[in-house]
């Protein structure tokens, strides 16, 4: 995905690394007299001839090729990497027998890209392109919890709370008791699921340029979702959430440049809670064109009729299968359960090809061991009985891996949604997730933080920083405070910014003839200034961050104009967006139809449910 104003692919920041392989990518690494590059970093596509080695320098690059080193391996020289064949065997302890886990994720994000390609049809897409992902797991470490959540399934087992679960679980191959509901998974039964062709993807919006490809090559961005409460943008009043809350923070959303797939930030709590979950995704839709992400946890009533609301505005169930604009995230309960009703709804969305993401949960040192490792483990176990079951009941259904591990605070007893650990199980998880073939669902931005302050952006910070460098794939976690309970329009305002800057980091420096400027140099000489050279004007966008909401003018004109602080500025640019048209608006028409569908929701809650 190229820039905007550059056209696919024609920024230099989105140039596309070689792929290939080993023998070629030994070639890449030396110069045209085959020597290996003084400066380490990575082979960049360009014209070639002197002129032509672009590489670009980012700060996790030394810990990337030293982990490359230490535990990557290396094929025989001249012999393919295994990006493209089938999936290396392995033994119980983690060992690959054959294959290459290196070449096997560049060979996935590849044919990402192309697959992307083609299951858009056409549609622009929004994300960020993280070139090199920064690791926290080394490859063999992956391999080790792989290894121990497939022995784990196949020796503790999970309880499985739908029948319809258990029966395909059972017909599959596994043990199941039926009187404590715990089903133990073989481990030939999670390899062959696992050796399936990945399913990709896609996360379509109303407005086809808000698209969002989950290709494992882009990173995009989502708000926080489901707060009860709202702090007031205009009195600063901690109160029960509305739909109006709702309606504003959808609006706000479709203003920020690093925002792409929209969750229901807030219950609305002046909706009756029998339709509160159908009034919330109408809410959203009339609101915002990008795709919404319904964290329901829904059983198989409400997935149906969410499903049937998704339909009539797509133009029908074909065209909603063909591309979904909406998406669920679906819960386990932890440690090693899957919900029955819950598990229901995900099988019901998958029947209609509506993307679901199995959202795992374990908090270390309560529901899961108080090692990261370990919770991580608890975490893969549940995904992957999940992923299993899904794949049974609807083997071409996109499926997502949610998770959100983050620690028990011992003092508080409170949940530590801004705990640095949030960040660093969120790039663990991506990476398990993409050696298991599909896209991540991590938190980030999270804070404990009652109020918007120091305190919310200090938490936020590292962990945004972790999983945005760490190529998740989707990042839930903006606009909210006190661990997702309390909506804030100027957070969601001020998540954006960070954003925008730890994307310029994630962008690196790229070193070519033109960015190092030689002749420049020469002609400016000694003592000059390169304020006026059309070498600065040229780059300048594209070499430095340009803030939009952080301050930079000195004391004295910043006390001349009011002395406003970054909560005030962020507050004018939510009134800046609210008072901006909602784009693609839903037609009264449309409205008229998705109200009828939610009294006969309202109907059936008084009568019985539909069968």
């Amino acid at each position: 995905q190229g820039r905007a104003g550059h056209g696919p692919g024609r920024h230099p920041r989105d140039r596309e690394e070689p792929r290939g392989h080993h023998a070629d990518g030994e070639r890449l690494r030396r110069d045209r007299h085959g020597r290996e590059p003084a400066v380490r970093g990575h082979p960049e596509e360009g014209p070639g001839g002197e002129g032509g080695d672009h590489r670009r320098l980012s700060p996790h690059d030394d810990v990337h090729a030293a982990d490359e080193g230490a535990d990557h391996g290396r094929a025989d020289p001249g012999r393919p990497v295994q990006g493209e064949g089938r999936r290396g065997r392995r033994s119980r302890d983690g060992a690959v027998r054959e294959g290459d886990r290196l070449g096997r994720h560049r060979g996935r994000r590849e044919r990402g890209r192309a697959a992307g390609a083609e299951a858009r049809g056409g549609e622009a897409v929004s994300g960020i392109s993280i070139r090199r992902p920064y690791p926290v797991l080394s490859q063999k470490d992956v391999a080790r919890i792989r290894a121990a959540a497939i022995e784990g399934l196949e020796r503790v087992g999970v309880k499985v709370g739908t029948a319809q679960g258990r029966e395909l679980l059972k017909q599959a191959g596994a043990t199941v008791d039926e009187r404590t509901e715990i089903v133990k998974i073989p481990h030939a039964l999670t390899e062959e699921i696992l050796r399936k062709p990945p399913v990709h993807v896609v996360l379509h919006a109303r407005d086809p340029a808000r698209t969002a490809d989950l290709d494992l090559a882009h990173v995009h961005l989502c708000n926080n979702g489901t707060g009860p409460l709202t702090l007031d943008t205009e009195t600063g009043e901690r109160r029960p959430s509305t739909s109006k809350d709702l309606a504003e923070s959808a609006r706000v959303s479709n203003e920020l440049e690093n925002h792409h797939v929209f969750w229901p930030m807030c219950n609305s709590n002046d909706v009756p809670p029998e339709v509160r979950l159908y009034e919330d995704f109408k809410v959203s839709l009339m609101n915002t064109p990008k795709h919404i992400l319904y964290a329901s946890g829904a059983n198989r009533e409400e997935a149906v009729r969410l499903v049937a609301m998704g339909a009539a505005v797509a133009g029908g169930a074909e065209e909603l299968r063909k591309r979904p604009i909406l998406s669920s995230v679906q819960t386990t309960l932890a440690p090693l359960q899957l919900d029955g009703p819950t598990m229901d709804g995900a099988f019901a969305f998958g029947a209609a090809g509506v993307p679901t993401a199995i959202f795992t949960m374990p908090t270390p040192g309560a529901t899961g061991p108080v090692t990261l490792a370990g919770s991580v483990t608890v975490a893969a176990m549940e995904f992957l009985a999940g992923l299993v079951l899904c794949r049974l009941a609807n083997p071409g259904a996109p499926v997502i891996w949610g998770c959100g591990v983050t620690p028990l605070d011992m003092k508080t007893t409170t949940r530590a949604g801004g705990a640095p650990e949030h960040g660093l199980t969120g790039v663990a998880i991506t990476q398990l997730a993409h050696d298991f073939g599909v896209p991540s669902l991590t938190g980030g931005f999270d804070t404990t933080a009652a109020y918007l302050g120091s305190q919310a952006l200090i938490e936020g910070f590292p962990q945004a920083m972790s999983v945005v460098l760490g190529g998740a794939d989707l990042i839930v976690g903006l606009g909210l405070l006190e661990d997702a309970k309390t909506l804030s329009l100027e957070k969601l305002v001020i998540d954006d910014e960070i954003v925008r800057m730890i994307r310029r980091i994630a962008d690196g420096i790229v070193v070519d003839d033109e960015t190092i400027a030689l002749d420049v140099i020469q002609k400016v000489g000694v003592g000059g200034m390169y304020f006026g050279e059309k070498h600065t004007m040229k780059h300048l966008r594209q070499e430095q961050f340009l803030p939009k909401l952080i301050d930079r003018r000195s004391v004295d004109l910043w006390e001349r104009d009011g002395k406003k602080t970054l909560e005030d500025r962020a507050r004018e640019k939510v009134r800046e967006a609210l008072a901006k048209p909602v784009p693609f608006p839903l037609s009264p028409n449309l409205v008229h139809t998705l109200d009828g569908m939610i009294d006969e929701a309202a109907h059936a809650v008084l009568t019985e449910p539909i069968r």
